[in-house]
């Protein structure tokens, strides 16, 4: 999108010219999220680092998720809620620079330890004698955030990016690059991560119906004692908080890659579509840790705990948390 283009200049008026309504609306939904997406995810790096049962190799996964999460919220969304309020880019061309490479370098971070923590799954569930030790989750969690910080560093470096105004941040100038790259770059970032996705999930879901299949065949047989099997309620509900997290990072990041490819294709959209896709990226961070503690009873006990830790440092009177009934 050219900064001459009519669209352009269209969308930087919508911004500048909001009714105070709309400015105190928006920038309440942005601080909020900001807040809720900051403070859910350090819950969860707190949870892990507090309980020793949670240090398993899947919340590692977790956990870099979380980080991922906490860094977009510290070192992006900000510039954005200044933004909303001011109605305008007012940051240097190098802050600019600098949000869309750590916007990409983050999502593309997000995306593979999502793509990681499926495949775990399914050597868990599939081939459980495959399966990662703690150790190689480690290495390969170390080794993803080096390279994918380093990738995206081209386009810091080479000053390609620019404030979207209908967005409210900066990023790469895609409507510059070539149809060839574009596709390249849906293919690595999208396709390829949800076919492994799909494919890994599909066949850990053949093998839970499976087993449950088996079982009843042992039950209804009345003969001996079931064989023990490797996959476990726990690993089932484990399976189902990886599955969610997947959707909603799907649900959440969809709507920005179709406003990013119709920009491509130069097709005009109005404001309200560009709000809701960058509402939406948003919203990734905030839905992980209301996953975790509604679908994982560790994580809930562990929030709760810290919770009422804090809430009982915070209150004035300090006989209020220790006194008894």
């Amino acid at each position: 999108m050219d900064p001459s283009n009519t669209t352009y200049s269209s969308l930087a008026r919508e911004l500048a010219n909001r009714s105070l309504m709309a400015v105190v609306l928006e920038s309440t939904i942005a601080f909020l999220m900001l807040f809720l997406g900051f403070s859910g995810n350090v819950l969860v790096c707190l949870a892990v680092c507090r309980n020793p049962a949670l240090r398993t190799s899947c919340n590692y996964l977790i956990v870099s998720l979380a980080i991922t999460d906490v860094a977009m919220m510290l070192c992006c969304s900000p510039f954005s809620l200044v933004v909303v309020i001011t109605g305008r880019m007012i940051f240097p061309d190098l802050l600019c620079q600098a949000q869309a490479y750590m916007i990409l370098a983050f999502a593309s971070i997000s995306l593979v330890t999502l793509t990681q923590a499926t495949i775990y799954r399914y050597l868990k569930v599939v081939h459980p004698a495959r399966c990662f030790n703690i150790q190689t989750v480690r290495l390969v969690i170390t080794l993803t955030w080096i390279l994918f910080l380093f990738f995206p560093s081209v386009y810091f470096f080479s000053e390609k990016a620019m404030f979207y105004p209908g967005e409210l941040y900066c990023f790469i100038r895609i409507e510059e690059m070539s149809k060839v790259l574009v596709l390249t770059a849906t293919l690595i970032f999208s396709v390829i991560p949800l076919s492994i996705i799909t494919f890994c999930y599909s066949m850990v879901f053949a093998k839970v119906r499976k087993h449950k299949q088996n079982t009843r065949k042992n039950i209804h047989a009345s003969t001996r004692r079931p064989q023990a099997s490797h996959f476990s309620p726990e690993e089932a509900r484990v399976t189902m908080i990886l599955v969610a997290v997947v959707i909603g990072f799907v649900i959440c990041w969809t709507p920005v890659f179709c406003v990013r490819l119709l920009s491509f294709y130069k097709v005009s959209l109005p404001r309200k579509v560009h709000l809701m896709s960058t509402a939406f990226a948003a919203m990734s961070s905030c839905v992980n840790p209301f996953i975790y503690g509604v679908l994982n009873r560790d994580f809930k006990n562990e929030f709760k705990k810290i919770l009422a830790r804090f809430s009982c440092r915070s209150v004035v009177v300090a006989p209020a948390c220790d006194q008894h009934p």
